[in-house]
């Protein structure tokens, strides 16, 4: 597949689709495709500063874990996303994480799942709450916690995934019967 050139001019970068970056002497308002740009890639594989030049004449995705609004000039985007939200490349607003999942450091372009014994009830969280006494967590990804059935327990901030029978004739003194 061969590429046009796109015009490259001296004038300030045309407003960008929001998603999008667009660096000085952006000519055109219209990215390559996919194809366009592994076909660019092929061509000026050897020399990355002429592939960089002919790349930089069109709007580029905003990069992964940043965000950019319509007419961001920058490859850096607006800014990085923060703890609590996650930007795939070409985001337009940072994207909060999902319940049962949580991002713990600026800049995350994909949401991680809460590990076993932990859960996150609400979107947006940046980390997960350990699993309470009395309940499990046996999941990853979990939004609540599971209560454990009566007759059965699992003591706070242990590593075992279920819950356990009580002793024979044993009693917790820390729950009452009204």
């Amino acid at each position: 597949m061969i590429v046009r050139a796109r015009t490259v001019s001296a004038e300030p970068p045309r407003p960008c689709a929001a998603g999008y970056y667009c660096l000085a002497g952006v000519s055109s308002s219209e990215p390559y495709s996919a194809s366009e740009i592994d076909a660019l890639r092929e061509e000026f594989g050897s020399d990355p500063a002429r592939l960089k030049a002919r790349l930089s004449a069109v709007p580029q995705l905003c990069t992964a874990g940043t965000y950019c609004y319509a007419a961001t000039g920058s490859e850096g985007g607006v800014a990085k996303c923060h703890p609590g939200t996650y930007c795939p490349v070409g985001s337009v607003a940072p994207l909060p994480a999902s319940p049962g999942h949580f991002t713990d450091v600026e800049g995350m372009s994909v949401q991680k799942r809460c590990p076993r014994q932990t859960f996150s009830e609400f979107s947006g969280a940046s980390s997960c709450t350990e699993c309470p006494l009395g309940y499990m967590c046996p999941e990853t990804a979990m939004t609540e916690p599971m209560a454990c059935d009566p007759g059965m327990y699992r003591a706070e901030g242990s590593v075992a995934i279920r819950c356990f029978a009580c002793p024979k004739r044993s009693v917790d003194m820390r729950w009452t019967i009204p």
